[in-house]
């Protein structure tokens, strides 16, 4: 984990003219291959789904994508597609991606083979409701055997 100094900027004057600075954690994930995210998708809205699914395959997004910081750009490359049935369950179900932390009433702690993390994700950048910002998910990280 490294540290950035960015700029403290609250008013056009210190764009031009910085008088302090703001450190941000920053981490790079690299490996000898390039690295790979398989992202999952749904929209409430056919529309807004269709339009983006549409922008996936032809690889064709609205903006520029990159992660984080506009010198890690990315790429997309659809997949597939696959349909889903929404459960209620009573029943302990086998968690194989991060979910919505709100969406989970207990965990069987014994029956995991890794360690469960629970992160905080912002989910949106505009809202000033911090609650309505962030995203608290839960994933598994598996053990891994030296």
């Amino acid at each position: 984990m490294q540290s950035l100094n960015y700029m403290k900027v609250d008013s056009l004057n210190k764009l031009n003219f910085p008088t302090e600075h703001t450190q941000i954690p920053f981490e790079i994930l690299t490996g000898e291959e390039n690295l790979r995210y398989r992202i999952y998708l749904n929209h409430i809205d056919d529309k807004i789904y269709n339009e983006i699914r549409e922008r996936i395959i032809n690889n064709r997004p609205m903006f520029p994508l990159y992660f984080g910081s506009a010198p890690f750009s990315c790429y997309i490359e659809y997949i597939d597609e696959y349909n889903y049935e929404l459960k209620a369950s009573d029943e302990y179900e086998t968690i194989t991606t991060a979910i919505n932390a709100e969406k989970v009433a207990k965990i069987d702690i014994g029956s995991i083979g890794g360690t469960l993390v629970k992160e905080r994700m912002t989910r949106n950048f505009g809202g000033k409701d911090e609650s309505l910002r962030r995203l608290v998910l839960i994933f598994m990280r598996k053990k891994v055997i030296p």
